[in-house]
């Protein structure tokens, strides 16, 4: 069992794990979805994650703000920095 759990972290080693480095500059909770995964922050958290590289779909949602959706694509040995804030605008 420990060889095995030592052979997959090795393994994870040599995927180069990107780093991506998130900061809620709201004073709202924040809802991130990587994929199928979701991370919360709340209101001037930073935190670190790490992703494996590939394609990422995002949404970032907010109580009552138009969430945030696109696509990324997350390439190996690089470093990644977002920033979450919210704009208001007159209609």
């Amino acid at each position: 069992m420990k060889v095995e759990y030592l052979h997959r972290v090795v393994n994870l080693l040599h995927t180069s794990l990107i780093f991506k480095y998130i900061t809620n500059n709201t004073n709202l909770t924040l809802t991130l979805k990587l994929n199928s995964e979701l991370f919360t922050f709340n209101p001037n958290e930073k935190q670190i994650i790490s992703l494996l590289p590939g394609k990422y779909s995002y949404r970032a949602s907010a109580p009552g703000v138009i969430p945030n959706i696109g696509t990324e694509n997350m390439e190996s040995n690089m470093n990644y920095s977002w920033q979450f804030y919210i704009i208001t605008k007159r209609r």
